[in-house]
């Protein structure tokens, strides 16, 4: 197929010229399109889009030069190749041409020849432009094809990162980032001083569980318990799967204290928490070993070999508990007791003048001397370790993580200062404090030491006791550093843990989660394992036990003590804290009654305040290694104190209104009811119906997931507000013993109205609560129809709320079985066959599958729930015949559901 002619504008108001130009490009196969101005070239490069443009330099009302621009100023025409013809060709001219955007020009007289070879050059100019610029989109699409798949690459990579540190069954870390993470935790202990705990568990007896049960619960014991250990762990801790039914939580910034009190709340959690199995949900229990880093740990596998020893003798000891490492003995305990025994007093406190011993480095050529310097630190009490060569030193101080360097300038060489900014950038090598030993070295030798990192120098000859007093005080130094990163560590962890009850406070969804989360925090602030929170009884008399951690749950179920005459009713009257730290202080209360709650010592008994009231008192007891409460430890509990109490009574107040909202609303409903004196205790029939409805509907799938236990205890609460509106209905009409008129009829229709309009407005007034948004919707469409024949707004189908069209079968099944003035009551049998024939009509069908699945429950709820037969209902007037045969279609019938 031939390829169409190339086309080229060619623009000049002279007739002749234009013609002339025409006929040597036609004549050379061109398509040749022409134009007479600025204006109509444009026109037609517009529509036609030529790659070569041939103008006149002089063009009326816009030059050659002038169109030039407006072409060049066009994105769209950027690759047009642009000629001018001129008669002018001195260098000024042309340099305006090239610079308005000019690619070529041809002086004016030419000769065809020239024409046509600067067309084709510029034609070929035009097509390598053309040419490249396919090539670059093809490049950008390359681009993009390489951009998408980088993209997939790394999403590949990031699946194969996943599923190479992450356990496939419970989705946390695997043993293998498991011993990453550790080390790395490790590294960042040492280098900032801080504590780094770890608890080793294992699921109890789960190899029975697997035999007797088969893999498929093992399988979802390990998931559960999984789920409970990733909820328990804090933002910084992180939990991985390490064995069969092992797990490892590795806890930054936290003792073993600390520790071992979040150990036994997770060991409390994984007991209660029943795992749903076939018809009866199994339980099983965890051991839990607790270790912290200790100072003579030389490698991370030490802590987890700590904790893994922990965890045997749990395992030894009856399973289902936590064992510290620290507290298994000399021969097992890996961790060192925190305070060496020559340093303290007899009354148990750290001697401010006893000496501090430490491991000492001696880096020194000269044997003599390195041998005499060990000899002074020895005789008092020191460690340590002798280094000869200066290429060792950097490994001798990572292998024996010294407290002090003791360095010889022998070993000063020209490298030395580097070799000094080694040791002292070496992660791994606690940044220990460096004494440099030196002959005659000038004073800029010395500063030159101590600006690469060195902390003493010290000119030979020595004395011996200004050594050790250098030593000793470099020894305090570090001592008292460590002790100032551990504070500090401990208040990070503090205010982390007081931000963390904050906000979990302010997002708790009930009164209950609300002293959960307080609990969970002091017990881990104090290092506690018994905490409880009492508040008072509605009398205010005695304090209840609301919440507690720690406590054998069937014997504190019914605690409760005198609020005027215990200890902790004195610190709930009196918002000022209780503190015991010694037996003494026990002993003065033992014959209390609230001493069980808190036997021996170290306790305390807080206040939980807020600024205009004390809503409950704060018990801790249990104090790990029965440390007496500090200060801090008193002032971090009173801020508890104080962001739960203004929360716990904020919470309570709520709930008091909320109380007193119900109660004036249900009490409406009850005076709507009592106007009707013929209805006993038909509101309470209604209730219980409709429950049973609503619980069997819950077993079917399309309503599982939206009849939950909130949506049963709103329609427990909703369903008694159903006729709330027949408070506004006329006496004349409420208890008329006759058929209503078709006016009365529509009167009576309006209660529908009027009842969801009063609920509204008690709702416009406070907060949506859910029992009154589904109270409104039952008062309004109860009397719906499934067909849409009901009123007042003749929805039909699921148009009409779920709970409007579960009360309306229950408000029906109870009129038509009750007896009343105007009409005998019908059976049982009766009363449902009538529901099931208005199935799909006036009825919901589910609703009414759901009365025939319940139809002996509905039978004993009636006698259970009847009427007091002694009550005053009136005379029975006659009735005309057909009334039981032909229910659903006499005016009587529409008599009975009015009720």
């Amino acid at each position: 197929m031939q390829a169409p002619p190339i086309r080229i504008l060619v623009v000049d108001d002279d007739p002749d010229a234009l013609a002339l130009v025409t006929r040597h490009l036609g004549s050379a196969g061109y398509d040749v399109l022409q134009a007479t101005n600025g204006e109509e070239a444009l026109h037609v490069l517009a529509e036609q889009g030529p790659p070569i443009v041939l103008a006149d330099w002089m063009l009326p009302g816009m030059t050659g030069i002038e169109l030039c621009y407006l072409i060049r100023s066009n994105e769209e025409f950027a690759f047009t190749y642009f000629i001018v013809l001129t008669a002018n060709s001195d260098e000024d001219h042309l340099v305006e041409a090239f610079e308005a955007g000019v690619d070529d020009y041809i002086a004016k007289p030419y000769s065809a020849r020239e024409l046509l070879c600067r067309v084709r050059a510029g034609l070929r100019l035009f097509q390598l432009n053309h040419k490249l610029q396919g090539q670059n989109l093809g490049i950008h699409r390359h681009n993009a094809e390489m951009a998408i798949s980088a993209y997939k690459l790394d999403e590949a990579n990031s699946r194969l990162h996943y599923m190479a540190t992450t356990d496939e069954l419970t989705g946390l870390l695997n043993r293998r980032e498991a011993m990453v993470r550790t080390k790395e935790a490790w590294s960042n202990a040492q280098r900032s001083g801080e504590p780094l705990a770890c608890l080793m568990m294992d699921i109890d007896r789960f190899k029975k569980c697997n035999d007797t049960y088969g893999h498929a619960f093992g399988d979802l014991v390990l998931r559960e318990t999984a789920a409970i250990l990733k909820q328990a762990a804090r933002k910084n801790e992180m939990v991985f799967r390490v064995g069969g039914e092992e797990f490892l939580i590795l806890m930054p910034q936290t003792n073993e204290a600390q520790a071992a009190v979040g150990a036994e709340r997770i060991r409390l959690a994984v007991q209660a928490h029943a795992i749903p199995w076939q018809e009866e949900p199994k339980f099983v229990t965890l051991s839990v070993g607790v270790a912290e880093r200790g100072t003579n740990m030389s490698v991370a596998d030490e802590l987890l070999k700590a904790a893994d020893t922990a965890l045997y003798a749990a395992k030894e000891g009856g399973r289902n508990t936590v064992r510290l490492a620290s507290a298994l003995g000399e021969d097992a305990a890996i961790l060192p007791k925190s305070t060496d025994s020559r340093l303290v007093d007899q009354t148990g406190t750290v001697s401010p003048t006893a000496k501090s011993q430490g491991l000492i480095l001696i880096a020194c050529h000269n044997r003599e001397e390195r041998h005499r310097y060990a000899e002074w630190l020895k005789q008092e009490g020191h460690r340590v370790v002798e280094s000869t060569e200066a290429s060792d030193l950097v490994h001798d101080t990572e292998q024996s993580k010294p407290d002090i360097i003791v360095l010889d300038d022998t070993f000063m060489t020209k490298d030395g200062m580097a070799l000094i900014r080694q040791v002292n950038t070496r992660s791994c090598s606690h940044d220990p404090p460096i004494i440099l030993l030196s002959d005659n070295r000038s004073d800029d030798d010395h500063a030159t030491a101590l600006e690469a990192g060195t902390d003493i120098c010290l000119r030979r000859p020595l004395q011996e006791r200004v050594f050790h007093l250098h030593v000793q005080a470099m020894l305090r130094f570090r001592r008292e550093l460590r002790q100032s990163n551990a504070v500090r560590g401990e208040q990070t962890r503090a205010l982390q843990l007081l931000q963390t009850l904050a906000q979990e406070i302010a997002a708790a969804q009930s009164l209950g989660d609300m002293l959960d989360t307080t609990c969970r925090t002091v017990a881990e602030l104090t290092c506690s394992r018994r905490i409880a929170v009492l508040l008072p009884n509605a009398e205010r008399t005695h304090l209840h036990m609301a919440k507690n951690f720690g406590f054998d749950e069937g014997s504190m179920s019914d605690f409760q003590v005198p609020i005027e005459s215990s200890t902790t009713g004195r610190v709930f009257l009196g918002r000022q804290r209780v503190v015991r730290n010694s037996t003494r202080d026990a002993l003065l209360c033992q014959n209390e009654p609230d001493y069980g709650l808190f036997p021996g010592t170290p306790n305390a008994i807080v206040a939980l305040r807020s600024s205009d009231a004390v809503a409950g008192v704060l018990s801790i007891a249990g104090r790990q290694g029965a440390e007496p409460f500090s200060d801090l430890d008193l002032e971090y509990v009173d801020l508890i104190g104080n962001i739960a109490g203004a929360a716990i009574h904020d919470c309570l107040t709520r709930r008091a209104l909320d109380q007193a909202r119900d109660s004036i609303v249900v009490a409406m409903a009850k005076l709507a009811e009592s106007r009707d004196n013929e209805t006993g205790k038909h509101v309470e029939r209604v209730t219980q119906y409709s429950l049973l409805l609503a619980k069997q509907l819950s077993t079917q799938e399309r309503y599982r997931s939206h009849i939950n236990s909130e949506f049963l205890a709103n329609l427990e609460r909703a369903v008694p507000l159903h006729d709330i509106g027949k408070v506004a209905i006329p006496d004349h009409i409420l208890r008329k013993p006759a058929a209503l008129t078709e006016q009365e009829q529509t009167a009576m229709q309006k209660h529908t109205e009027i009842g969801a309009e009063t609920l509204h407005s008690v709702m416009a007034k406070g907060a949506a609560v859910g029992f009154l948004v589904m109270a409104e919707q039952i008062a309004r469409f109860h009397h719906e129809r499934f067909d849409g024949g009901g009123y007042p707004e003749k929805r039909s189908g699921e148009a009409i709320p779920l709970a409007a069209r579960i009360v309306s079968v229950a408000d029906v099944y109870d009129a038509l079985t009750s007896k009343r003035a105007y009409k005998n009551a019908l059976s049982h049998e009766k009363t449902i066959g009538h529901i099931v024939q208005g199935a799909n009509s006036q009825f919901d069908p589910d609703v009414v599958t759901a009365l025939q699945e319940y139809a002996n429950e509905f039978a004993q709820m009636a006698k259970e729930l009847a009427d007091d037969a002694d009550s005053p209902t009136g005379p029975i007037t006659p009735q005309p015949s057909g009334i039981v045969a032909e229910g659903l279609k006499t005016p009587q019938f529409a008599r009975a559901i009015r009720s």
